[in-house]
């Protein structure tokens, strides 16, 4: 658990990015705030922790690796009706 100036991952951010970005990640559930201190919820702290066997976070990784790349692309498949 930590508030936004303790974060040092998120240290090159700009604060007021730092804080939309985390206030975005509580909306969608992955965080909670509580004092302005962040911490996982219950199931974030399950799934999203390398250090735990239940960690399913590979799976996105490499959707991420594999996928990405067309995402990236979506502008130019649209305009040349590549779809």
């Amino acid at each position: 658990m930590r508030s936004l100036s303790q974060a040092p991952h998120l240290g090159g951010l700009h604060p007021r990015s730092a804080s939309d970005f985390l206030d975005a990640l509580v909306a969608l559930g992955f965080l909670q705030r509580q004092d302005g201190v962040y911490r996982n919820t219950p199931a974030t702290d399950l799934f999203l922790d390398k250090r735990k066997p239940s960690y399913i976070g590979g799976m996105l990784e490499m959707a991420n690796k594999r996928l990405y790349s067309f995402w990236s692309h979506l502008t130019e498949g649209i305009r040349a009706k590549l779809y």
